[in-house]
């Protein structure tokens, strides 16, 4: 690739924040998550974020009987909420990592719990209005 060349993934990464290598590592993610707000730590936090969406994304794909009234638009916002929901759970939890695997590891557990919560509730909401009308 040319320098100057964009990379397919550009849009995924906000021009402002910088690339931060040493988040690759468990103790770099904790480090980066627990520092001041700077670039780096807004840069992890979005990296996080968007790895907890592709985890919840794929949970919620592995559960249509939950979502089947659902729409595309409906069940990416209950991806965005469980990943929202997630990053707000491993911030209040950082002081529980203990390192027994990999820091993206005990967070994606954390975004696979949310969305589960995440369809079971709008299935029983569906139920509900379903029940409501009968």
């Amino acid at each position: 690739m040319a320098c100057g060349a964009l990379s397919p993934h550009d849009d995924l990464m906000s021009p402002r924040l910088p690339i931060t290598p040493a988040v690759e590592s468990s103790q770099g993610w904790i480090a980066a998550l627990r520092g001041p707000a700077t670039p780096a730590r807004e840069d992890a936090l979005a990296r996080l974020h968007r790895l907890l969406l592709r985890a919840t994304r794929f949970a919620l794909s592995r559960r249509p009987d939950q979502l089947s009234g659902l729409g595309t638009a409906e069940v990416d916002d209950l991806a965005v909420q469980a990943a929202d929901d997630a990053l707000m759970s491993i911030l209040r939890t950082l002081d529980d990592f203990r390192g027994a695997s990999r820091f993206t590891t005990w967070a994606s557990k954390f975004a696979v719990h949310e969305a589960g919560m995440q369809g079971r509730r709008s299935a029983a909401q569906a139920r509900g209005r379903l029940g409501g009308r009968a």
